[in-house]
């Protein structure tokens, strides 16, 4: 006799959201899958807007190639479009001085910002990366780490910089040195730049959802989810979870399981009173990684080649995503995205966007004068919980599993070392793959019972 066909709500339709729907798919097809979404268009943080033919993430936005999102795209046939960043002849920012950023060997023997002793040093530590052991260095934080392997200021700077380009972190006191390292070496392999934005890969996630499923699975729009309860034994024996969705009419709809792909906060919100004590405790020790964001649309560059900028002793950004990927409608306009990365606890202000600017117009001189849009983003969530050196890399919530039957929590929040996009995958991959392990025992309760 065959089973009931297994009845799934993903809250949320960003990158975790719909990776989720995908997994579950791939293992059983029948699967009646729901997704909720409170805006009008999926993808969250992964959205992409068009503004006068600019496509613009919500802020800088970088694919690792070999990183676990990539891995899955390519495990479940889609190949984003897009090209890698030009890192060579970039500039480095120092104080009020530009030299060469030497993030390839040619680049360090040019850039006249370090002598040959500290050229040997730096050259020395990149080569050196896999000795480090990255699970002895768990519990300690990146910037005890960094004052052990050198002692020299502007070394010390220099690693950083570079660590906070591949983390999007600017806590050194509080981020784990081992996901860090793990996270360099990992970024060693490139990243991507995406045609379209990255609204391409949702728009492509979504399209596979509905590919997979046997029958045709729902998204729902403008519906916020404003609690879940529990339904530990009901007549068939099986446990499952109402959904409950607010709006101008209350409505309740009853799934075998659930996955939280929002927030952390918002998950602490959806879990009854009575048993999320525990699992607020663990969403507050959750670090953010926030930055000042700067979008520039320009008709054109009046400085084309110059595409790429690390701060050195700042936490600033710059590239012209254009030079990479098609972004824009015509092809000499250029598209740019700054970031000033904020340190724990610090919201971004007219300050951050004001040094910005200022660094824009040495680096593209005029530019106010092809400038068709600018967007500034005082504080955008680049990930909402960091691997902590205080949790030996434990980013907030070690493991999906959350305190109420049938009910797992995904996002770039949950789980161990993993950071952005391959933090939201990783972890979305794990519930999934934990709700398909429980709902064995669901088949095999609906197969005696019916």
């Amino acid at each position: 006799m065959q089973s009931e066909n297994l009845k799934v709500a993903i809250v949320g339709g960003g990158l975790a959201g719909f990776t989720a729907a995908c997994r579950i798919l791939q293992a059983k097809p029948q699967t009646e899958i729901t997704i909720f979404e409170k805006s009008a268009q999926a993808g969250g943080r992964a959205s992409t807007k068009v503004k006068e033919g600019f496509h613009l993430n919500q802020g800088a936005h970088a694919l690792y190639r070999a990183g676990s999102a990539m891995a899955f795209l390519k495990e479940i046939g889609l190949t984003p479009a897009g090209a890698a960043p030009n890192t060579f002849d970039g500039t480095a920012i120092y104080g009020d001085e530009f030299f060469t950023l030497p993030l390839s060997p040619g680049d360090m023997i040019k850039t006249k910002l370090f002598s040959t002793v500290e050229k040997v040093e730096l050259s020395g530590f990149l080569l050196g990366l896999n000795k480090f052991d990255q699970a002895a260095l768990a519990s300690t934080n990146v910037s005890d780490w960094l004052d052990k392997v050198s002692k020299n200021a502007k070394v010390k700077e220099l690693l950083q910089a570079i660590l906070r380009l591949c983390t999007y972190s600017n806590n050194p006191e509080k981020l784990s040195a081992g996901a860090a390292v793990g996270q360099l070496i990992m970024s060693q392999g490139g990243v991507l730049y995406l045609d379209g934005g990255w609204q391409s890969i949702v728009d492509g996630l979504w399209g596979k959802v509905q590919d997979l499923a046997a029958q045709p699975p729902t998204l729902r729009p403008n519906t916020a989810v404003t609690g879940l309860q529990s339904n530990e034994s009901s007549d068939n024996g099986r446990s499952n979870v109402t959904v409950i969705t607010g709006g101008a009419q209350v409505a309740e709809e009853t799934f075998d399981a659930v996955i939280l792909a929002v927030p952390p906060a918002q998950v602490a919100q959806l879990l009854p009173e009575a048993i999320a004590a525990d699992v607020r405790q663990a969403l507050d020790k959750c670090v953010p990684g926030r930055v000042a964001g700067l979008d520039i649309c320009l008709k054109k560059a009046p400085a084309p080649k110059t595409v790429y900028g690390l701060g050195v002793d700042e936490p600033l950004y710059y590239s012209m995503h254009s030079s990479a990927a098609k972004l824009t409608a015509e092809a000499e306009q250029a598209l740019i995205h700054m970031a000033y990365y904020l340190p724990h606890g610090e919201v971004g202000n007219e300050r951050h966007e004001a040094r910005m600017l200022s660094v824009l117009d040495r680096l593209q001189p005029g530019w106010q004068d092809e400038l068709v849009y600018k967007r500034y983003l005082p504080e955008m969530t680049a990930d909402y919980g960091q691997p902590l050196a205080s949790q030996s890399g434990v980013q907030g919530l070690a493991s999906p599993i959350l305190p109420l039957a049938n009910v797992f929590a995904a996002g770039d929040f949950v789980g161990s070392n993993k950071f952005l996009a391959d933090g939201a995958v990783t972890s979305a991959l794990r519930a999934a793959d934990l709700l398909l392990e429980q709902t064995k025992n669901l088949e095999k309760i609906v197969l005696q019972t019916v």
